[in-house]
């Protein structure tokens, strides 16, 4: 099985595109580590995509990884149902102060929406 990470960083806020018009979104961080929903996200998300490294992660090793300094998940709620999330995490740099964003990504039904697109 071969992993293959990417990284994102925007360093100039000038690179920022003008926001679409508003959609019924709230973002919201998942303050308590929840080994269960941190999977149904990942798993939800990421299906379509083959993320496939934490497939097979015990609850102890989600909670493990979810008490990490640094780690946050938000959630990205349309309507009261989840429509995306970002995981951030601790820079594998050391001495870096940016977050690194592990996965960043929506639900096929929000995509198909709009929800999140550049153009």
């Amino acid at each position: 099985m071969t992993v293959r990470t990417t990284y994102l960083e925007q360093t100039d806020p000038q690179d920022l595109r003008p926001a679409r018009p508003p959609y019924d979104i709230d973002v919201v961080r998942a303050e308590v580590p929840s080994p269960e929903f941190s999977r149904f996200l990942y798993t939800a998300v990421g299906g379509d995509w083959h993320w496939v490294d934490r497939r097979g992660w015990t609850r102890e090793q989600w909670q493990s990884y979810l008490e990490r300094p640094g780690v946050e998940t938000w959630v990205a709620w349309h309507r009261g149902t989840p429509a995306g999330y970002v995981e951030a995490h601790p820079p594998p740099v050391s001495g870096s102060t940016r977050a690194a964003s592990t996965a960043h990504t929506r639900w096929p039904t929000t995509r198909r929406a709009g929800f999140g697109s550049t153009t």
